[in-house]
Parts: C-alpha cells; sequence; structure tokens
C-alpha cells in the first residue's frame, strides 16, 4: 500500500524541482511549438498532423519525466545517502517506491490533461475532447504512467553511480524519441526497418493513447493498457529494494 506521508512528501519536492519542471511542463510545449512550425503540413491534413503531434509528446513527456524526474533524482539522493531514512523507516520498501511513483504520476496526470486540453484550444481541436474522451484518455495515461515510471526504477536500481545512470538514461530517452511514432513514422521507412519501431513498448504506448483520445479502438488501449499497467507494478516491485536507495558501498 501506499504511504501517504511520503507521498506528500516526495509531490511537495517534486513541485520544487526545476529540472524536474522542466521535463514535465516546458519540455512538451517548446517541443510542440517546434513541430507545429516546422512540420505543420496545413490544409485538410492539419488537424490530424496536430492530434497525433500533441498525443505523442504527452507520452514522450511521461517517458522524460520518468527517467529524469525519478530515475536520476533517486540516483542523486543515493549517491549523498540521502534515502537512507526510508529504509530505516516502518513502511514496507514496495510501499514507499509506489508512494514515489504515486507522487510524480498525480503531477504528470494533472499536467497532461492540462496540457492536452491547452492544446487542443488553441490549435482548433476542441472538438475532439469531449468528458468520454477525457476519462477514457485519463484511464490510459494512468496505465501508461505506471509502466514508465517502472522502466525508470529498473534503470535506477540496475545502475549504481550517477554517471552510467545519466548514459542509459539518455539511451532510454533516445529510443523512445526514435521509436515512439512521434518523429519518425513507421510509414515513411523501408520495410525492412519498420520492426524497430512496431516491436517497440513505446509505439505501443503512443498508439495506445492516440487510440483513447481518439475514442476508437477501445478495446486496443483496454488491453495494452492492462499490459503496461501490469509490467509496470511488477517492475515496481521487483525494483523496491535495499539497492533502490542505499549506495553501492553501504548496500550491506
Amino acid at each position: 500500500m501506499p504511504v501517504f506521508s511520503v507521498f506528500w512528501l516526495e509531490t511537495r519536492s517534486y513541485v520544487t524541482n526545476v529540472s524536474a519542471l522542466f521535463w514535465t511542463i516546458f519540455y512538451p510545449v517548446m517541443m510542440l511549438v517546434f513541430l507545429i512550425l516546422l512540420f505543420d503540413p496545413g490544409g485538410a491534413e492539419s488537424d490530424g498532423f496536430r492530434f497525433v503531434s500533441v498525443i505523442g509528446l504527452t507520452m514522450l513527456t511521461l517517458v522524460s519525466t520518468a527517467i529524469f524526474g525519478l530515475a536520476l533524482s533517486i540516483g542523486e539522493n543515493r549517491a549523498h545517502n540521502a534515502l537512507l531514512f526510508y529504509v530505516a523507516s516502518p513502511y514496507s520498501l514496495f510501499g514507499v517506491t509506489l508512494s514515489l511513483v504515486l507522487s510524480r504520476v498525480t503531477v504528470i496526470l494533472g499536467f497532461s490533461m492540462f496540457f492536452i486540453t491547452g492544446a487542443f484550444l488553441v490549435l482548433g481541436l476542441e472538438h475532439k475532447l469531449t468528458l468520454t474522451v477525457a476519462l477514457v484518455g485519463l484511464a490510459a495515461l494512468a496505465m501508461a504512467s505506471m509502466f514508465c515510471f517502472g522502466v525508470a526504477l529498473g534503470v535506477a536500481r540496475i545502475c549504481k553511480n550517477s554517471q552510467s545512470m545519466l548514459a542509459i538514461a539518455n539511451i532510454v530517452n533516445i529510443y523512445a524519441l526514435m521509436s515512439s511514432n512521434v518523429f519518425v513514422p513507421v510509414e515513411v521507412l523501408p520495410s525492412w526497418s519498420a520492426g524497430f519501431i512496431t516491436t517497440s513498448p513505446f509505439y505501443h504506448l503512443n498508439g495506445m493513447l492516440i487510440a483513447a483520445f481518439s475514442g476508437e479502438g477501445l478495446t486496443y488501449v483496454y488491453n495494452a493498457g492492462t499490459a503496461m499497467l501490469v509490467l509496470g507494478l511488477a517492475l515496481i516491485w521487483s525494483a523496491s529494494d535495499r539497492n533502490l536507495y542505499v549506495a553501492a558501498g553501504r548496500a550491506r
């Protein structure tokens, strides 16, 4: 079970972290402006391009927030032995870890819905966001977030120093950028290389969110979302041990 005292502590800490807020707020806004200014085709195709760009950037924000807002934060605090009090607390490590994740998920869900709603209004897509679509989309975002934060915790658990963690974090982020079907559409790739994208979990995360916010393919949303949620919880559980919180020299 999540520990609510840890949840509130981590939430307050997160919303005052400038680096974390950059990846959560400024990054998707800047990238959306970049995409619209440079690649918006205009005319009849414009609505479709803008829609998938907004949803795709929201998905990439989940990844960057998980990697740079949680994994790197854990690594830096662990290196300075700032997480030892969690190990010494009477709470289970899984409860503490789940609280860390939920504190970030709460913030990213709130921003994601604000970002999508605001972008749709500015770009003339407000007709696409009905109450039902918004609720389905919110559920899909929550399931996708749990998977992304599970992956981030796996990175934090495996990497024992800040340098290796930063390298792996950048590799994961670049892989998500290249394989999510946001910046490199699968339609323009030759058949022999399309598998690079279609086998990526980030491709399916993006597809699930597009289906949720378009109101189509809800069976796909349910199946993919459930699989991502279960896998994310499994990754969070497997990462929840002393090695996640204690520097390598003090793990024993």
